[in-house]
């Protein structure tokens, strides 16, 4: 990644800004930024306790919500950086905000609904149900930033706080939904699944104390 990230900055300043490679120079930035996260959960205490399984009764499954968030959420971010290299209009950026929020929440509130005394669960979808109440806001200080600077004047210290600020929230944004997605992965189990461990850890315990 940051190889690849070198390159294209390399590219976005010899060939003067083409709108291609500095949309994918933002968003190889955010990626990179997931992947430090990732690791960071992998290498943390709670990791290491191993995991608290629960059974997944939820139509959709949890597994396959938490197959699709991360790239609803990418997906937006390509349009926001699209819309900032005026590759494209608002309304995409917009419509994809609305989509992104509501993919989240259903998968937030269904996690925090299903598993109330999880806590790895509970802190990964709290955590990205706040994040996104925070870029929501700071998403429409940005328009409004936006909408005030007129062909004739220059961007003024509350755009480039609010636009850079929003851009932030967007890479924490993307990091909540993939690290969620991890606690699923990691915690949540399928009703077979959920028996045959539960099945393993008892052999397991007889086996011990033989």
């Amino acid at each position: 990644f940051v190889i690849a990230q070198g390159v294209l900055g390399g590219l976005t300043v010899l060939f003067l800004l083409p709108k291609e490679i500095s949309i994918a120079h933002a968003c190889m930035a955010q990626l990179f930024f997931c992947t430090t996260v990732a690791i960071a959960v992998f290498q943390s205490k709670g990791w290491a306790q191993g995991p608290e399984i629960v059974e997944d009764s939820h139509r959709p499954s949890q597994e396959a919500i938490a197959k699709v968030v991360p790239f609803f959420v990418i997906a937006q971010l390509l349009l926001g950086a699209a819309f900032r290299h005026n590759a494209t209009g608002l309304v995409p950026h917009v419509v994809g905000a609305l989509i992104v929020a509501a993919v989240m929440l259903i998968q937030g509130v269904s996690i925090m609904s299903a598993y109330p005394n999880h806590r790895a669960l509970n802190r990964a979808a709290g955590f990205m149900m706040s994040i996104l109440g925070v870029q929501l806001m700071l998403g429409l200080g940005a328009y409004a930033a936006r909408a005030s600077v007129t062909a004739n004047t220059a961007p003024n210290g509350w755009l480039v706080f609010a636009t850079v600020s929003h851009v932030a929230c967007g890479a924490l944004a993307l990091a909540a939904s993939i690290v969620t997605s991890i606690q699923v992965f990691r915690h949540v189990r399928a009703k077979e699944h959920v028996v045959s461990a539960a099945g393993s850890t008892s052999n397991s315990k007889q086996q011990a104390t033989a």
